[in-house]
């Protein structure tokens, strides 16, 4: 299947998740997609060049700078996260050096595929086409409710321009060399996680940033599909799961289910009682 103006798909892969390769390899076979598919392979410590690995910035200073944009809840980074955004950037470097300005996508190895999804590419690469963005993220991830957006008539999904200029997931996002470039020129230092890392810089140097509305392809890790080292049984994950089971016999109740877990979750995460009280439980448990 050939789908005008796509160059790749990269595939950012931990080389011994061999079930999560041989899922991709599968499903993008059966879709007629396996020849677009390049496959960027890490081991467990990534073996990164000593410049790469001198980009990691958890510095006081680092940590300010990100929080005038993201606020004061976020975690400085870990060594998993480290591999992954280093994982990344080889990916935008490869990105970066396409000669042609055409579309390409890059996966984290733990996304799913439904039957429509190279529909969706389709008229996600040619939506792209009639407006300036610097990127577009194209998975779900944790994200319980999709932003309400008016579809086109006859038409699979919208572009959702995020005014936050917030990343969503790394899970999924298309991009072109130039959006690639300039990310690699904005992103001197690594002090958070891919999403937060990536949302800072769009933030603090206005780019333009969009969604797909629905998404193109959602995580097994979060679902549950796959064991994860970074997310072990999420709140969201376990939300997810229930509402596609009720959602089969009752989509309304399932979105009602979505919509007040999402309240709920927001309201635990903005509470300073709930902060509070989250900070007390991880000091007794460390006291233990």
């Amino acid at each position: 299947m050939e789908i005008k103006g796509l160059e790749k798909i990269y595939i950012i892969h931990y080389v011994k998740l061999v079930e999560r390769r041989a899922y991709l390899e599968r499903r993008l076979r059966e879709l007629g997609l396996e020849d677009y598919a390049e496959w960027v392979i890490s081991t467990k410590d990534g073996s990164f060049p000593k410049k790469e690995l001198a980009m990691q910035d958890s510095s006081e200073q680092a940590m300010a700078e990100r929080k005038k944009y993201l606020g004061e809840k976020i975690p400085p980074i870990g060594r998993i996260d480290m591999i992954m955004m280093l994982q990344h950037i080889q990916v935008l470097r490869k990105i970066a050096s396409n000669k042609k300005e055409n579309v390409s996508m890059v996966f984290e190895d733990d996304v799913l595929l439904d039957d429509d999804f190279p529909d969706k590419l389709r008229e996600s690469v040619d939506k792209l086409r009639n407006i300036e963005w610097d990127i577009c993220y194209t998975d779900k991830g944790s994200l319980l409710v999709e932003p309400n957006v008016r579809k086109e008539k006859n038409s699979l999904l919208t572009l959702y321009e995020s005014r936050d200029k917030r990343a969503n997931t790394t899970g999924s996002f298309l991009i072109k060399s130039a959006g690639a470039k300039l990310l690699l020129k904005l992103m001197k230092k690594i002090t958070l996680g891919p999403d937060m890392e990536l949302t800072y810089v769009q933030k603090k140097n206005n780019l333009n940033v969009y969604w797909t509305v629905p998404f193109l392809t959602h995580q097994g890790s979060i679902e549950e599909v796959y064991q994860s080292n970074v997310r072990r049984g999420s709140i969201a994950g376990r939300v997810i799961k229930i509402t596609k089971k009720i959602e089969k016999f009752s989509p309304a109740l399932a979105m009602l289910i979505s919509r007040s877990a999402n309240f709920t979750m927001k309201l635990a995460n903005n509470s300073r009682f709930f902060s509070v009280l989250k900070n007390k439980v991880k000091r007794l448990m460390k006291l233990q």
